[in-house]
């Protein structure tokens, strides 16, 4: 099941870019007030501030089968690592 999962993502890789969903719906969270999105659907590991004093956070986990990253809160601030065994 897992390799056919990751075939099929593979395919949707090439059809969408995910990129560009991530930070659409980001940026219409942020038009709302928001000024953190943290996703974990889409496998494509990202952090980015924006706005006035890099107020704004956009943070995309990633996976931790082929990237190994995943998110971490620390001191009021978000960190995207990965594990390195």
């Amino acid at each position: 099941m897992g390799r056919a999962s990751r075939q099929v993502h593979r395919q949707r890789e090439v059809k969408w870019d995910y990129g560009a969903i991530i930070r659409a719906f980001a940026a219409a969270r942020f038009r709302e007030g928001c000024d953190t999105v943290i996703s974990g659907h889409f496998h494509l590991p990202l952090l980015e501030t924006s706005g006035k004093d890099g107020g704004l956070t956009l943070l995309s986990l990633g996976d931790w089968i082929t990237h190994f990253t995943y998110g971490e809160w620390l001191d009021g601030e978000l960190f995207l690592r990965r594990f390195d065994s």
